[in-house]
């Protein structure tokens, strides 16, 4: 009894332990990522938004400022906590992902050359068939999620999410 017990717990643990370093991601330097130029920290008073497109397609948040190109949330501060932008076909030439100098990532393999290996991939939406990479920077308390679709077989980035896990 005293053995079977014990397997039953070693097996637990061991679930435990795979399930913990699976979504255990490396630290990856996040701090020189930035759309068209906005990074996480900024104050919202330092972007010029009359580049962007109104809309209200989006239900109204508190400290959300949303357009056809990308969302900007805001803390009560006025530092940019989260920048999630969309890449429709029409607007494309007013987005910018920059990391590291690099400019115009827009398909998985530019962001995993450039940022490295240390990340997971797992579903965003199974049922759209849409795929994420993450990163995180435990350092500088920052995330990058880069959506596409599982679909298509050059993995075009359709949606980068930029956020500060230090809410």
């Amino acid at each position: 009894m005293k053995k079977i017990i014990f397997i039953i717990f070693f097996i637990l643990l061991l679930v435990i332990f795979i399930l913990i370093s699976k979504n255990n991601i490396k630290t990856t330097d996040l701090n020189n990522i930035s759309i068209n130029s906005i990074k996480i920290g900024n104050l919202i008073s330092e972007v010029d938004l009359n580049q962007y497109t109104s809309t209200k397609k989006y239900l109204p948040e508190n400290n959300t400022i949303h357009y056809e190109e990308l969302s900007i949330t805001y803390n009560d501060n006025n530092k940019i906590i989260k920048i999630r932008t969309n890449f429709i076909s029409d607007l494309l030439d007013k987005i910018n992902i920059k990391i590291n100098e690099k400019d115009n990532i827009s398909y998985i393999k530019q962001a995993i050359d450039t940022l490295g290996e240390n990340y997971i991939c797992k579903w965003y939406d199974r049922e759209q068939k849409l795929k994420q990479i993450i990163y995180k920077d435990k350092i500088n308390n920052l995330k990058v999620q880069f959506i596409f679709s599982d679909l298509e077989p050059e993995d075009k980035i359709l949606t980068v999410i930029i956020s500060s896990t230090n809410n």
